[in-house]
């Protein structure tokens, strides 16, 4: 089965679905600031400079990221019921409240205002600051008061005032405020330290004199809402009024606000919406409960405060029409005047712009013909495709019909469109081209040049070159040389349609691809294919200023190529169940986009500055986890250097797809991608750093906005430069010191040398001569004593020599009578003696051997000449 019999399959089956009513027309979210069964009415809203909405409740301020709310209230607040919001030049919070007292939020901290002349017991009911930075408040029936150099003033009816019972304040294009009471608006010109007030009221022309909110429009309008008589519009040159409504039954006004063409306002009865383009100034409630505050964010979100608490609409660029009559559409067109084509394949709904439906074709002939494709020409004519019946003319205004079919190669007719008087038809035989004013007929098939019969789509560009999109041959483009075929990159895919864009490149949309681009010489896929959240395109087209559509299952991508900016509304934008039909889609003279889904018609409507990306915030520095203000001081010592950084990225439409990518120049290598809404870094080394961040709501973080911070650790100051100057000074003079010290101490060392030296010298001198008178002395001695010692020497020679001679005589002469006894002893032992004889004989013996022994040891002695040795 091909793809052109499966869509062919899929139309059938549509003409078989019956529709069921589209009971919503926008989508809106609500929040639960407490529990989910607390309610909690909000009174003020507010978007600060950084991001975060503020919300003033009479159950305390909160402050809300998008998932995270912190609260402030009970002894943290001076009252819970707070009743008004501003914000300063500096980005500081002001806060109002309904015991008369204001204060101002430093570092999530509320610090009173306090002026020496004190302030109202009344509540306040709005915090405005003037072009010269003077603070302005008003009250519930204690008139208007403006503080400036330091003093606080006021304004009271005795100054003009038309009432004391003030509601809103509002600064003109003029620099004057203009304060709405009960009694007419006043117009208060400040110069210096006195206000010159004009009023506007019954008087003026003012149809009712309870103004309880001003809103001032880009073109310096003043718009008053009222009590009972709706918006009135003050126009800036002429000072004209004019009520916007002739009747008004909302009930009381509590807040406007502008978007685009749209004017909202917060009643008693609920949100009214009302078109100014539209010359009715028709309104409508868009929601059924007490609504007091309106405010619309950088997004394009508009924020209601309610009785029950917070809730957020995209308001009027996402709508969904009802469409009672059908609800699987999958055809449509836009008619000059607004008006509304549509069909579900079995039923033609013509619905006015007064809501009225009207069915074209129920008492024609054609009633039960199958339309599957609308298209409205230059000349207001609805030409509506068939399925295998051709193309009808109709008329939107008497409905008269004019058949196309026989002279057509074929009768199903896919899609429909034109330029000036020229009608192309895309089919499953061909193209085929009708001139509107001579209802001629021209048709193209493969036998004139086309690559197939089964066309999906016929496109003309700016270049009046003609495209068609083909059944798994690529495309075919004809121009005044004839026809083209683009084969390369299609892959055998379906071709399903394409778009121009504000560069007038063509975009083909591709079946399983995705978008191709054609550069002229051929088609290539889109590089940023990856940012879109689907591959399979059901509606591609562009906008008044060249922006790309590109409408999905998943819901809708919103793309400006060139710039690389992208949006996507999905289920948080109410499209959940909405599934787009293919090349069902059309245009009207404003620019805003119908698509035709399977539940009804969605109506998309951006903001000019709605292509913005995910805005990140760093919310906290902490240094071992205790907050550190680097506004103070980026400069952190050596040993603060576990770093904890938390942040935010600001995307209220689906916050929760919110990722990021950081990097700490200097210490990462490359970007880290996180979901996690805080980075820590331990033990960080002493450096120069800066902390990058960057938010997305789908990972691609090309071309998304960057938050930094800058900061330094210090390193230790003996690994500073300083110290090392100081070290490498310290040796420097310690060295020039020490020379210098060494080199005075030689010198004094040398001086006292020298000094030493002379005494030295001189005593050694005296020494000498000293010596030298001694060495005569010594000299005379000695020669006296070697004269001594000759005359000793000699004498002592004699002497020896005597006493020499002495032994020898006395040895000699002894020995003979010793060795005479020794033979008598001899003797007389052989001699038979008695014992004591015996005895005496012995001892004799002894005697004289030891007798004998001393006479030898005497010549021995002789013999050596020692006579020193005893003997």
């Amino acid at each position: 089965m091909t793809c052109m019999q499966r869509l062919v399959l899929i139309f059938l089956f549509s003409i078989l679905c019956e529709a069921a009513a589209r009971s919503q027309d926008l989508f809106f979210q609500e929040y639960n600031l407490l529990k989910k069964s607390e309610s909690v009415q909000v009174n003020k809203i507010l978007q600060d400079k950084i991001g975060f909405i503020w919300i003033a409740t009479d159950k305390g301020l909160f402050k809300f990221d998008g998932k995270v709310y912190k609260r402030f209230s009970g002894k943290d607040i001076p009252d819970e019921n707070v009743t008004s919001l501003a914000e300063d030049s500096l980005g500081r919070i002001w806060v109002g409240f309904k015991n008369g007292k204001i204060a101002t939020l430093q570092k999530d901290k509320l610090i009173p205002f306090e002026p020496a002349e004190g302030m109202p017991k009344l509540p306040i009911s709005d915090i405005l600051f003037d072009t010269k930075g003077a603070l302005w408040f008003s009250t519930l029936n204690d008139g208007v008061y403006y503080f400036f150099n330091d003093r606080l003033y006021r304004l009271d009816d005795i100054d003009g005032m038309p009432d004391l019972f003030c509601y809103d304040l509002e600064l003109d294009a003029d620099g004057n405020i203009w304060v709405g009471t009960d009694g007419g608006v006043a117009i208060c010109a400040r110069k210096g330290n006195t206000v010159e007030i004009k009023k506007i009221d019954y008087a003026a022309g003012l149809p009712d004199n309870i103004v309880k909110k001003i809103l001032k429009a880009k073109n310096g309008n003043m718009y008053l809402a009222t009590q009972e008589a709706g918006v009135v519009l003050v126009e800036k040159k002429t000072n004209k009024l004019t009520s916007l409504f002739t009747q008004w039954n909302q009930g009381s006004t509590n807040d406007i606000l502008l978007t685009d063409d749209w004017m909202w306002a917060a009643t008693e009865n609920g949100l009214v919406s009302f078109d100014l383009t539209n010359s009715k100034n028709e309104s409508k409630v868009q929601l059924k409960e007490q609504v007091n505050s309106l405010f619309v964010d950088g997004e394009g979100n508009i924020w209601l405060g309610t009785k029950r608490g917070l809730i957020r609409t995209l308001g009027e660029q996402i709508q969904f029409i009802k469409t009672n009559s059908v609800s699987n559409v999958i055809a449509l067109a836009v008619g000059a005047s607004g008006n509304l084509w549509f069909s579900d394949g079995k039923t033609l709904v013509h619905q006015h712009t007064d809501g009225s439906i009207s069915k074209p074709l129920s008492n024609s002939p054609y009633n039960l013909k199958s339309v599957i494709s609308l298209f409205v020409d230059v000349r207001g004519f609805v030409w509506a495709g068939l399925y295998g019946d051709g193309v009808l003319r109709i008329d939107p205004q008497t409905y008269q019909v004019k058949l196309f079919s026989t002279e057509l190669r074929n009768g199903s007719i896919l899609n429909i469109t034109g330029r000036g008087n020229k009608i192309w038809l895309a089919t499953l035989g061909g193209a085929s081209e009708i001139d509107a004013e001579k209802l001629s007929v021209k048709n193209y098939s493969t036998e004139n040049g086309l690559s197939t019969d089964y066309i999906y789509q016929v496109f003309i560009d700016s270049k009046n070159r003609i495209w068609f999109a083909t059944d798994r041959n690529g495309v075919d483009m004809l121009d005044s040389n004839g026809f083209h075929h683009f084969k390369d990159g299609f892959d055998a895919k379906v071709v399903y349609g394409f778009a121009e864009d504000a560069k007038m490149q063509v975009w083909a949309n591709v079946q399983d691809v995705g978008l191709l681009m054609y550069d002229e010489k051929k088609f290539s896929e889109f590089n940023n294919q990856k940012k879109l959240h689907s591959t399979n395109v059901s509606v591609l087209v562009k906008d008044t200023s060249g922006r790309l559509i590109a409408a999905h299952e998943s819901g809708i991508d919103f793309f400006d190529p060139s710039l690389k900016q992208f949006h996507f509304f999905g289920d948080a934008s109410g499209l959940t169940s909405s599934k787009p039909n293919l090349n069902a889609v059309a245009q009207d003279n404003r620019g805003r986009t119908y698509v035709g889904t399977d539940h009804g018609i969605v109506v998309f409507s951006p903001h000019n500055n709605i292509l913005h990306s995910v805005n990140p915030y760093i919310d906290q520095f902490k240094v071992d986890d205790k907050v550190f203000d680097l506004n103070q001081s980026g400069k952190l010592s050596y040993d603060q250097n576990n770093i904890t950084i938390n942040f935010i990225g600001f995307w209220f439409q689906n916050p929760e797809a919110i990722s990021f990518s950081y990097k700490l120049e200097n210490f990462d290598a490359d970007w880290i991608s996180t979901l996690n809404n805080s980075v820590t870094y331990s033990q960080l080394p002493p450096g120069d750093y800066v902390f990058h961040l960057k938010a997305s709501d789908d990972n691609d973080y090309s071309n998304s906005a960057e938050s930094t911070i800058h900061f330094v650790v210090k390193p230790p100051f003996w690994r500073t430069y300083l110290f090392y100057v100081i070290v490498v000074a310290s040796i420097v003079v310690a060295a020039y010191f020490f020379v210098y010290l060494r080199q005075r101490k030689l010198i004094a060392d040398k001086q006292e040398l020298e000094v030493k030296v002379r005494m030295r010298t001189l005593e050694i001198e005296n020494k000498t001569m000293e010596i030298q008178a001694q060495a005569e002395e010594i000299k005379g001695i000695n020669e006296n004593l070697e004269e001594l010692v000759r005359s000793r020497t000699a004498e002592l020679e004699h002497k020896n020599k005597a006493l020499e001679d002495y032994a020898f005589i006395n040895a000699h002469q002894l020995r003979a009578p010793v060795a005479s006894i020794l033979g008598l002893i001899y003797l007389m032992q052989k001699l038979d003696l008695k014992g004591e004889e015996k005895e005496y004989v012995d001892h004799l013996k002894e005697s004289a051997k030891k007798l004998d022994s001393v006479v030898t040891s005497i010549t021995e002695a002789i013999e050596r000449g020692d006579f020193m040795k005893p003997f």
